[in-house]
C-alpha cells in the first residue's frame, strides 16, 4: 500500500497539518511487536523497578513507522478531523517501509520514565553519499492523557522523556475502600513526582516540559478553560441542530527538525474532542428539539413478566424478543485549539497557531458538516 495523499501532505509540512487536524499517536502494534527498551517494564517478571527509566537503545529501535488513518464512523458515531497513527517496528513495516511515514517514536510504559536520545543529523558527504542510518525529521511520542513529557539537551541532539501511569497514584487512600493506595506519588502530585525523577535522572540540565495541567484540568475532569469556553459557545450557537454532550481535552507532543539548520523544535498540540447529538424539530407536544435517531436493525431484549423479572422457558432459558435497535446519531469532532512550542527556549504559541476563537471555531465546524 503506497503512501496516501494525507501522508504526503503531512510529510510536506507536518506543522501546518498539526495546526488543522487532531492526531492520535498510538504505541507499537501490528503483527510484529517487541520490546525496544533496554529493560522490561515493572509489570513483567524480572522487569525494572517501579519509576525507573527505560531507555530506547540501538539505532534501529529509535525509528517507528506509521500511516495517518482517518478515525472513521462507527455504527452510530460519525468522527471527523481525527487521525490515528498506529506505529510499527521496522519488522512490522517490512517489506514496504517506504510506504510508511518514518519518525523518531518514543513509546510510553506505565509507572516509568521512557527515554530517547535523538542523534544529531549526519550531513550528506561531498560526494553525495548519505549515512546508512535513517534520519527522520519528525518526532512523536504516544498520545498524552495525564502524562508529562520533558525535552533536554541541545536543539541538534535532544533527549526526550515521557513519564506517566495507567494507575491511580494521586491519592493516598482508595476512595471506595479506604485502603492505602500502593505506591502513591510523592506528595500525591504527579507533576512533582515525575519532575523530581526526571531531574534526578538528568542532573541540572535545562529543559522544557509539558504536564497534564497544560492540556487538561489537573483536577482530572478531562477539560480546560478553553474547552469549557467552546462548550458554552457551541451549546448556544448550535442549540437548534446539535446537543453538545461532552468536550474533552488532551494533548499530543511532536517535534520537527529544520531542513536548513538541522535543529529540532518540540510542540504541544492542545486538542478538544467534542461529542454532539444531532437534533431535529420536536412535535407539538414534548421537547422543542429532539435527537435524530437511526435504526441499526434488530436486537434481542428479555421478555419481562409483571414483576419486572425476565421470563424463562421450561429449560430455564431466558426468553427474548426482537425489537428495533434505535440509537441517537452522534458526531465527534477533533479540533486542535493551539500548537505551543516548548523546546528549545521559552514556551510560546506557534506563530500561525494562536488560540482558536469561538467565531473561528464556528467556521471550522460549518466546513466539517
Amino acid at each position: 500500500m503506497a503512501k496516501s495523499d494525507t501522508d504526503q501532505v503531512f510529510e510536506a509540512d507536518p506543522l501546518a497539518f498539526m495546526r488543522k487536524s487532531m492526531v492520535v499517536p498510538s504505541d507499537y502494534g501490528g503483527t510484529v511487536v517487541r520490546n525496544v527498551f533496554n529493560h522490561k517494564n515493572s509489570d513483567t517478571d524480572g522487569g525494572a523497578a517501579l519509576d525507573s527509566t527505560l531507555t530506547v537503545t540501538g539505532g534501529v529501535n529509535l525509528v517507528g513507522y506509521a500511516k495517518l488513518t482517518p478515525i472513521q464512523k462507527t455504527s452510530s458515531e460519525n468522527k471527523r478531523n481525527m487521525y490515528g497513527m498506529q506505529f510499527r517496528t521496522p519488522e512490522g513495516a517490512t517489506p514496504l517501509k517506504g510506504d510508511y511515514i518514518a519518525v523518531y517514536f518514543l513509546p510510553w510504559a506505565s509507572n516509568h520514565l521512557t527515554k530517547m536520545a535523538i542523534p544529531p543529523k549526519v550531513p550528506t558527504r561531498l560526494n553525495g553519499t548519505q549515512t546508512a542510518q535513517l534520519q527522520p525529521d519528525i518526532f512523536f511520542t504516544a498520545a498524552i492523557n495525564g502524562c508529562s513529557v520533558f525535552v533536554t539537551g541541545t536543539a541538534k541532539a535532544p533527549t526526550v522523556i515521557h513519564a506517566g501511569t495507567a494507575g491511580q497514584r494521586s491519592q493516598f487512600f482508595d476512595p471506595n475502600t479506604g485502603k492505602p493506595i500502593a505506591n502513591p506519588f510523592q506528595f500525591g502530585n504527579a507533576r512533582q513526582h515525575w519532575t523530581g525523577l526526571f531531574e534526578a535522572e538528568m542532573g541540572g540540565a535545562s529543559y522544557g516540559a509539558i504536564h497534564s495541567g497544560d492540556y487538561r484540568s489537573t483536577a482530572g475532569s478531562q477539560t480546560t478553560p478553553e474547552a469549557e469556553m467552546f462548550r458554552s459557545f457551541l451549546t448556544q450557537e448550535y442549540r437548534k441542530t446539535l446537543r453538545v454532550d461532552t468536550v474533552e481535552a488532551w494533548g499530543c507532543v511532536f517535534g520537527v527538525r529544520s531542513a536548513t539548520t538541522a535543529e529540532w523544535a518540540f510542540y504541544l498540540q492542545k486538542n478538544v474532542e467534542v461529542t454532539m447529538t444531532k437534533l431535529k424539530k420536536g412535535g407539538v407536544f414534548g421537547p422543542k428539539y429532539k435527537p435524530v435517531t437511526t435504526n441499526l436493525g434488530k436486537r434481542n431484549v428479555p421478555v419481562k413478566g409483571k414483576d419486572g423479572i425476565g421470563k424463562r422457558d421450561s429449560d430455564n432459558n431466558l426468553i427474548t424478543k426482537q425489537v428495533d435497535n434505535i440509537v441517537e446519531e452522534t458526531v465527534v469532532i477533533g479540533m486542535p485549539v493551539q500548537v505551543v512550542k516548548f523546546f528549545p527556549g521559552e514556551r510560546v504559541a506557534d506563530g500561525a497557531s494562536a488560540l482558536i476563537q469561538p467565531n473561528q471555531l464556528k467556521v471550522m465546524f460549518d466546513n466539517l458538516f
